[in-house]
């Protein structure tokens, strides 16, 4: 659309993008704690009791409470309150990364795969990654017995300090 002196007519600007209403409720049980009656229909629509544990759970230090709390048989209004009462006034900040666990590589294939190419534990690490599984199990099966040995030495070793 145009105005009368040709120039175009400016889009209206959109409004900040609300929260979904699941994290508003985090929100509101963490933060400021505001009475179930207060909440918007899309609020009490979106209680999942379920779900909310699940995001809550990556707090470790809730997990004995909330294993407690999944047991129960609440009303959305009294497992609302309950988790205002329950939950320390924060900000709830949510990322993939929590819940990206690191895995401890296989220590004896990095030990084969450290003889193998005489590489460095990092090396070896990095290489490790991209490693198909008949490589690994050639590498593997190529130096178990020295690896094997190896490791039994260093836990001999460990025991004796």
């Amino acid at each position: 659309m145009k105005l009368s002196n040709g120039q175009p007519k400016s889009e209206p600007k959109e409004e900040k993008k609300k929260k979904k209403p699941l994290f508003s409720l985090i929100d509101h049980m963490g933060g400021d704690k505001c009475p179930w009656e207060n909440l918007t229909d899309d609020e009490r629509g979106a209680m999942n009791q379920w779900m909310i544990l699940k995001w809550l759970s990556t707090y470790e230090e809730y997990l004995p409470i909330f294993n407690v709390i999944s047991r129960l048989e609440l009303s959305d209004k009294d497992f609302y309150e309950l988790m205002c009462n329950t939950l320390r006034r924060q900000k709830h900040y949510f990322t993939s990364k929590i819940y990206k666990k690191y895995e401890e590589p296989d220590e004896e294939l990095l030990r084969c795969i450290m003889h193998e190419y005489f590489y460095t534990i990092e090396k070896a690490r990095d290489y490790m990654e991209g490693m198909d599984v008949d490589e690994a199990d050639r590498i593997r099966n190529r130096w178990k017995d020295i690896v094997a040995e190896e490791m039994e030495s260093s836990k001999k070793g460990k025991a004796n300090k």
